[in-house]
């Protein structure tokens, strides 16, 4: 059985979040948990009315749905409220709302994303309804124990919608015209010729296997951007990467893909974090 923790404030945004885990195709043992953590908006603030629209949003879930809200004083404790809840529950995913393009008002949820994203212990999907189908997942491969978790987790257990594409894409940042003596050329060319060797292979096992159509693009220039760009180009509805360091709550950070990839792309993320858990 699959657990899934959906954390809502009731915003136009998280709402959104809930209506693109409405549409998955989840099994009918799949568990979603809604929460909201109240006290920051405390004119504003209707913990039953959060909830029953939160639970609204999912539609009818043909799976189990259980609701319950945390008191919280700050946006950090709103992080460490959902983070916690997720290891209560056991939670296999998070789904959570983005926080949209520079919006000042949104600069509170901007910052639960980004920490739960960093400390959550499992994997985490920031939401974004769209209203143009989409056709494929884009998954970000760098030959990383992160980047092949991301892969498997995402064919083996997430919900896809049945006539998604797989497409692969490895990015490979610009080699220097002129380099400074000293300095070391930023890649591995024989590194980068093992991951496009994987790809390849990987795609073949997808289509062999899983029966979806598949394939391996090898991009020069800035990861996110590129994998940004090729979402758009190829009507994925989700971007998939590996999570990158720090984690645990009190300081929460991203490195600059997973912070690139949750703030600006206009599909959804799914951060896909090595985890114990079968």
């Amino acid at each position: 059985m699959q657990r899934i923790l959906y954390a809502t404030d009731g915003s136009d945004r998280a709402l959104a979040a809930g209506r693109f885990l409405a549409d998955l195709r989840c099994s009918p043992d799949t568990s979603v948990h809604v929460f909201t953590g109240t006290g920051l908006n405390r004119e504003t603030d209707d913990t039953a009315a959060i909830l029953a629209a939160g639970r609204g949003a999912i539609g009818r879930f043909s799976g189990h749905t259980t609701l319950s809200s945390a008191p919280v004083r700050s946006w950090e404790e709103t992080v460490e409220a959902i983070v916690n809840m997720a290891t209560n529950i056991g939670a296999d995913m998070i789904v959570v709302g983005s926080r949209g393009h520079a919006s000042p008002s949104s600069l509170l949820q901007r910052s639960v994303t980004e920490g739960v994203v960093a400390t959550a212990p499992c994997h985490v999907l920031v939401a974004r309804e769209t209203s143009v189908p989409w056709h494929n997942v884009v998954i970000g491969v760098d030959g990383s124990e992160a980047g092949y978790q991301a892969l498997y987790w995402t064919i083996q257990e997430f919900p896809l919608p049945r006539e998604c594409g797989i497409l692969l894409v490895q990015v490979v940042p610009p080699v220097p015209i002129e380099a400074a003596p000293g300095d070391t050329v930023p890649h591995d060319g024989a590194r980068i010729e093992e991951v496009r060797r994987d790809g390849d292979r990987l795609a073949v096992e997808i289509r062999r296997e899983c029966g979806r159509a598949a394939a391996f693009q090898r991009l020069v220039g800035d990861p996110a951007t590129m994998l940004v760009a090729t979402a758009a180009e190829h009507y994925g509805g989700l971007i998939v990467v590996g999570a990158r360091g720090w984690t645990g709550v009190g300081a929460p950070r991203l490195d600059n893909v997973s912070e690139h990839l949750v703030n600006d792309a206009s599909c959804s993320v799914l951060i896909a974090r090595e985890t114990s858990r079968a």
